[in-house]
């Protein structure tokens, strides 16, 4: 990475990942000159990081342009915190294809702000702001939005948790 001031836990360098098809791609650091430290790539829709400093990672994905989804970085994403084992115990999400709904369900103590859901390249497809706290809710699907394989981020008192969900 030539033209950052330092490595830091802090530093994010955003990666565009272009497919011209959909399938496989592999990801892997090529040269590494004067970092001592772990090297990650981290996915900001699924929360997940993939050590590359000293393997390569395979990943799936549609065709399209990915901008503001994948960084390069120096720590673990955050996410994979106790809180997130917490929320991953405590909540569930699903899709009611059925009734076009999207299910959410939760203990009493995590409180949801705001469930967002993207389609696979990235894109915010609907959003719902939660007002009311109760245990389960049944968020109404937009008829618009195609079949596919979709992620919906929850955001709570607890953190973040993502969940991919299949609309048909």
């Amino acid at each position: 990475i030539a033209g950052v001031q330092g490595i830091s836990n802090e530093l994010e360098v955003p990666l565009e990942l272009v497919m011209d098809y959909s399938g496989q791609v592999n990801l892997m650091v090529d040269e590494i000159q004067n970092i001592s430290r772990d090297i990650y790539i981290t996915d900001k829709l699924t929360g997940t990081s993939y050590d590359v400093k000293n393997e390569k990672i395979t990943l799936t994905l549609e065709k399209g342009v990915y901008t503001d989804r994948f960084v390069l970085n120096f720590i673990e994403n955050a996410a994979l915190s106790v809180d997130y084992e917490i929320l991953s115990t405590s909540t569930n999400i699903y899709a009611d294809n059925e009734n076009h709904n999207i299910i959410v369900s939760k203990d009493g103590d995590v409180e949801i702000n705001k469930v967002e859901m993207f389609d696979i390249l990235g894109k915010k497809v609907s959003v719902w702001e939660i007002k009311e706290q109760k245990n389960t809710y049944q968020l109404e699907i937009k008829k618009q939005i195609p079949t596919g394989i979709y992620i919906v981020k929850m955001n709570t008192n607890k953190g973040e948790t993502n969940k991919k969900v299949i609309i048909e």
